[in-house]
């Protein structure tokens, strides 16, 4: 589902579709397609997200890669991706993630390859990570983290530990507002990964 579709021709196709995929323009959705969603999600569509802005070595790996995956939970999305992993090009001849000026436009590619690889890269990988890469690996990982985290909240109600599960809720919403609010922090990160594993450990005891 392309920006400029509005909510009024969403609507209208509603009834045919089972799962959405909404384009998370600089990873953001306004509030009138989240209220849309929302519902959708009520009536048990599922909702998945996607980016393909460009061009995209230009992003910086946090604010465009892993803050997506934070993003996403904060939706409630279950599914995100982005074009692309592999992309090096349309025509002939373009196969090399090195360089953009082998061919008519820019590469897409999140991993490099050993085999254009220039003279100073290790070759001991066939296929090479990106920081790019790296950091979506991180966001899967955190999204990963926040679904655990908030799976150990519902088992610590249930074991009547409610002081406890109304703390992590807290610490929680407040770890993934952090997150949302800024791109490229690294420390930002780095603390929000570590709170979050110390408060599903802190539950868990």
């Amino acid at each position: 589902m392309r920006p400029a579709t509005t909510v009024a021709a969403s609507r209208s196709i509603a009834p045919l579709v089972d799962v959405w995929c909404p384009h998370l323009v600089a990873g953001r959705l306004d509030e009138e397609r989240i209220r849309f969603f929302t519902e959708e999600k009520n009536a048990g569509k599922q909702f998945y997200t996607y980016n393909c802005e460009g061009p995209d070595k230009t992003f910086h790996p946090l604010g465009h890669y892993r803050r997506m995956l934070w993003q996403s939970w904060q939706y409630g999305i279950t599914g995100a991706g982005h074009w692309d992993y592999a992309d090096t090009g349309w025509t002939k001849g373009e196969n090399s993630a090195w360089t953009d000026f082998d061919g008519a436009r820019i590469d897409f590619s999140i991993i490099y390859d050993a085999a254009t690889a220039p003279a100073h890269v290790t070759k001991k990988e066939v296929q090479i990570p990106s920081r790019r890469w790296e950091a979506w690996r991180d966001g899967v990982e955190e999204y990963a983290y926040l679904w655990l985290l908030k799976e150990s909240i519902v088992k610590a109600r249930r074991a009547g530990k409610e002081a406890a599960a109304v703390s992590a809720e807290k610490v929680l919403k407040n770890t993934v507002d952090v997150i949302i609010s800024q791109t490229k922090d690294t420390g930002a990160f780095a603390s929000a990964h570590r709170t979050v594993l110390e408060t599903i450990a802190a539950l868990g005891k």
